[in-house]
């Protein structure tokens, strides 16, 4: 039985080599409507999206082994967990490779370009360390072979493919010793607490959370879950906990570990309305919708 961990990160609003690698094979066909058009372009979330923080990695420190490693990023997004990820390995002296796979073109081009030129990561990268971009998606796993890998990450995207078939393709491609790493970072407005104090919020944050779900998201939110509701997925946290112990492969998880303001996005008014926007239910929109959000969301803004 391979270990799972699953892992929420709860972000508080305050105002070596990169080799491009051919489709893996079935290339990138399995992705759901909604999320190939919400995610065909990638500057709202390379502009909106947080990175993770450094508590979501500090769960491998008794995990990843000391000797080579073969790790699968799937739904690598624009590097914002492959980034992280390259921080934590970069003091390792074992050959590593990372497979960052990626269906969306533009996310995936973007992926390259930041991986190539990003500051410390690209220009003091060691050579051991290595991470290869390819197009692909849940499904099309099988190239990999079995058995190859030591983990396999997924950050804030299993939800877009969280089926028993997806899981006996991640369980083939990894090594009996692997493990499953599921992480999400989930914006503190889709599920505001009333404790404000729990999450130190102040006055005004809270307003401004609670109008924004209230007036923006649900609307939206509520659009997308009704186009979806035939499609085959567990969006709800409980939902894929008892997926993946259903499947049972992989070690029984009765929680997830969740990291409360483990996270703080601080950043200007464009920098909300991007993290809006880079959810894949607002950025399909038209330009007209866009533009109608944009102005609910400063409307929120500088009313609180």
């Amino acid at each position: 039985m391979r270990p799972l961990l699953s892992a929420w990160t709860r972000a508080t609003w305050r105002g070596g080599g990169v080799r491009a690698r051919g489709a893996v094979a079935g290339g990138a066909r399995h992705v759901h409507q909604i999320a190939r058009e919400g995610f065909a372009t990638s500057e709202a979330y390379e502009r909106g999206r947080p990175s993770y923080p450094p508590c979501a990695l500090q769960l491998l420190d008794h995990l990843l082994p000391s000797g080579p490693l073969e790790l699968l990023d799937l739904g690598a997004g624009t590097e914002k967990w492959t980034m992280e990820l390259l921080k934590y390995l970069h003091t390792s002296t074992a050959e590593v490779v990372i497979h960052a796979v990626e269906p969306s073109d533009g996310f995936r081009q973007r992926l390259q370009q930041n991986l190539s030129t990003r500051g410390r990561a690209a220009a003091e990268r060691p050579p051991n360390l290595r991470v290869e971009v390819c197009e692909g998606d849940a499904q099309s796993l099988q190239s990999f072979g079995a058995k190859r890998m030591d983990g396999v990450f997924v950050a804030t995207a299993f939800h877009w493919f969280a089926t028993p078939e997806v899981l006996e393709s991640i369980y083939q491609v990894l090594k009996d010793a692997g493990w499953l790493y599921l992480i999400w970072n989930v914006p503190l407005y889709y599920d505001l607490p009333q404790d404000r104090a729990h999450y130190d919020l102040k006055e005004h944050e809270a307003l401004f959370l609670t109008a924004l779900k209230k007036e923006v998201v649900n609307i939206y939110h509520d659009q997308s879950t009704m186009e979806v509701k035939d499609y085959n997925y567990k969006a709800k946290k409980s939902d894929i906990l008892k997926l993946v112990n259903d499947f049972g492969k992989f070690g029984h998880a009765n929680r997830y570990q969740t990291f409360y303001n483990s996270l703080q996005q601080v950043g200007d008014v464009d920098m909300v309305i991007q993290r809006i926007l880079s959810t894949s239910s607002f950025n399909r929109r038209s330009d007209l919708e866009k533009d109608q959000v944009k102005e609910m969301i400063k409307e929120s803004i500088f009313r609180i």
